[in-house]
């Protein structure tokens, strides 16, 4: 079976825009790695016990950062470059496919668009979330209760809405 892996900078991300495209891949096993925040944190928890519904495993790298929300209104990204490539490099090398954040980080945000030079940094195959109208990727499946998520549901109801991710969300190869 593919082993596949969302790596994402946030706990939110994987079911914010990767819904739709680890729904319609069942056929891979799927793990979702988180940047920031340890794997006992409230946020992870949370996301943990949704995606066990699924049989897929989560994990956080737990990489430094400066305390929210001084990156997203700096415009900069506070994790270390080289720690961060180093541990996403040594994860991903157990996955045949990857899915992860799109060039522009989706909405600016400075970490997924760290995450995303990250991803092109270690030269292999990946797909990644396109919310634009040009995305040449489409895959749809409908969508359960998120509602129940109490930590994250006003984020996920929020960014969904803005991009029209309720029923289905784009995405792009990004190759070597």
């Amino acid at each position: 079976m593919t082993r596949a892996l969302c790596m994402v900078a946030h706990p939110d991300d994987c079911l914010i825009f990767g819904y739709h495209y680890i729904l319609s891949h069942r056929q891979y096993r799927w793990t979702i790695g988180y940047l920031i925040l340890d794997d006992h944190s409230p946020r992870v928890e949370e996301m943990r016990g949704y995606w066990a519904r699924h049989a897929i495993d989560v994990f956080s790298l737990d990489l430094p950062h400066d305390p929210p929300p001084s990156d997203l209104s700096s415009g900069r990204c506070s994790i270390p470059y080289q720690e961060a490539k180093d541990a996403i490099e040594a994860v991903v090398r157990d996955y045949d496919h990857v899915l992860s954040h799109g060039g522009p980080g989706e909405y600016g945000h400075p970490h997924h668009v760290f995450l995303h030079g990250i991803m092109n940094d270690l030269g292999r195959e990946f797909v990644a979330f396109d919310v634009g109208p040009d995305a040449p990727l489409t895959f749809g499946v409908p969508r359960d209760d998120h509602e129940s998520l109490t930590l994250h549901r006003r984020a996920i109801r929020n960014v969904v809405t803005r991009f029209g991710l309720e029923t289905s969300a784009g995405y792009r190869v990004h190759g070597p």
